[in-house]
């Protein structure tokens, strides 16, 4: 599963960050916003390094993470020690002891299995153990960071305004576009994204909305390039899903040294980000909740045509799910993670706990959460960014935008608007399981992240703080929303 030798990103990779992001600023003639969110995290690379001066701390976990290796063996009844050095004196360095703690979480990953299903007080108390564990390895980075919270990420723009003007006059030689506003938004992982405006010769204008590949991907989602989101987001455009209007597609990569698509731009508002920033009413929830239902509601038929047609060959919802750890596991930057007891307890329960439930698959956009509302009126105006779309059981989708709202919005209300427009019923079994599933896309998204930041020498510092920071809310649930979970299974028993 790893070929890591330490845990990633490793110190030569950061201080290799930090000079490159330094030298992207010097050479910038001033401090854009773009450039100050550059600035913020070089602060949390910074603390990082300085976080690893003082071994202590690791030195103290490491011991902590073989005494709980050993627990595991003598749980698995497995007479041989853990092959693990032992606990370090003062005098060891932080890449030293970095090594065993990765070594102990491989130890602990193939623990995790050895004492699965294992009914005993004991067994219980050792997979508790290895989710807190991990959760206090990832929560140690925020101590003396600037905030508890990743910074906002910069765009570095390779589309510039004077290219892209030139390009829409050679599209449109008979209208005679001249580009007006030229803005590229700050924030989203795999595509770059611009707002501008057009004026033409014969006195008409257009607000249209860019989206760009980028080169580096930290995972292969099916509508990951803008082609395949182009026609995704055809189809449910034409099936009247509130979404931006698709205006044309630029395959041809020489053209601004990338393809991209180009939409409609939708009236509306953003609520901020997946943990809702701003207020909101009840007639908001409510529309989240029917427009979810709605884009449920869209014959999966015209997808057989699209680059979702793969996820149609599983048309029941128990073995649509069954496929989704062989997804994770194709992904290109999966063998080079770090091991994670954590992880291997999730996904021995994603498999032992697979709904037995055959409801119908439907389209899901696997990412429904306020950061990708428009909000206009109360009601949504557009749903936005269609890239991680897939087939699959529409339970996914509504424990998301659940999780994303957490007590800011009554979940028994969410559930029933979104039953009643939708004409079906989520079991709470279903509902729970993704409650439990959700938390595998922060924990394999920091760990690609991270692998992807320390072999890739070009990739933006962005990824360090996603691969960073991002494991951390992952692990801060897990161990609840399996307890729940758990517990509703046991009273069905």
């Amino acid at each position: 599963m790893t070929n890591a030798t330490a845990m990633l990103p490793t110190t030569s990779r950061l201080l290799a960050g930090v000079q490159s992001a330094l030298g992207s600023i010097v050479a910038s003639e001033q401090l854009s916003k773009a450039s100050l969110a550059r600035l913020a995290s070089i602060d949390f690379v910074l603390n990082e390094i300085r976080l690893r001066q003082d071994c202590s701390f690791y030195r103290d976990f490491y011991a902590k993470a073989h005494a709980l290796a050993t627990r595991g063996m003598v749980l698995a009844k497995r007479s041989e020690a853990a092959p693990l050095p032992p606990p370090f004196g003062p005098e060891a360095a932080h890449d030293v002891i970095s090594e065993a703690i990765e070594a102990a979480f491989a130890v602990l990953a193939d623990l995790v299995k050895a004492n699965h299903g294992q009914e005993s007080a004991a067994a219980a108390d050792f997979l508790r153990a290895v989710v807190a564990i991990e959760l206090e390895y990832y929560s140690h980075r925020t101590l003396t960071a600037p905030s508890g919270k990743p910074p906002a990420l910069p765009r570095e723009s390779t589309i510039s305004r004077e290219r892209f003007a030139a390009y829409l006059l050679s599209k449109f030689p008979e209208r005679q576009p001249e580009l007006g506003s030229f803005i590229e938004l700050v924030g989203g992982f795999q595509k770059k994204t611009f707002m501008f405006d057009i004026a033409f010769a014969d006195g008409t204008a257009q607000s249209l909305v860019l989206r760009a590949e980028k080169p580096d991907r930290f995972v292969q989602l099916d509508a990951s390039a803008v082609t395949a989101e182009y026609e995704v987001v055809q189809i449910l455009h034409d099936g009247g899903v509130p979404s931006a209007r698709p205006m044309w597609i630029e395959p041809d990569e020489s053209q601004l040294g990338c393809r991209f698509m180009v939409s409609e731009k939708m009236i509306g508002e953003t609520l901020g980000s997946s943990l809702v920033s701003r207020d909101f009413s009840d007639e908001t929830a409510r529309s989240m909740a029917e427009t979810l239902a709605q884009v449920h509601r869209l014959p999966i038929d015209p997808f057989a045509r699209s680059c979702l047609a793969p996820w149609m060959q599983w048309n029941k919802a128990q073995e649509n799910t069954g496929a989704l750890m062989d997804f994770w596991r194709r992904q290109p930057w999966f063998g080079a993670v770090n091991a994670s007891p954590a992880r291997a307890r999730l996904v021995d329960w994603l498999e032992t706990n697979i709904p037995l439930e055959n409801a119908p698959v439907c389209l899901l956009h696997t990412d429904y959460g306020p950061h990708n509302f428009l909000i206009h009126d109360e009601r949504i105006s557009a749903v936005l960014d269609w890239e991680n779309a897939r087939i699959g059981d529409p339970a996914e989708d509504l424990s998301y935008l659940l999780q994303c709202l957490g007590d800011r919005a009554d979940r028994a209300n969410i559930v029933k608007w979104y039953e009643d427009a939708a004409g079906w019923k989520i079991s709470p079994t279903r509902l729970q399981y993704f409650d439990v599933y959700n938390n595998i896309k922060l924990l394999l998204g920091s760990a690609f992240a991270s692998a992807l930041y320390e072999h890739d020498p070009e990739a933006d510092i962005e990824w360090c703080n996603i691969g960073l920071f991002t494991a951390r809310y992952g692990l801060a649930r897990l161990q609840n929303d399996i307890d729940v979970a758990d517990a509703h299974l046991a009273r069905l028993a």
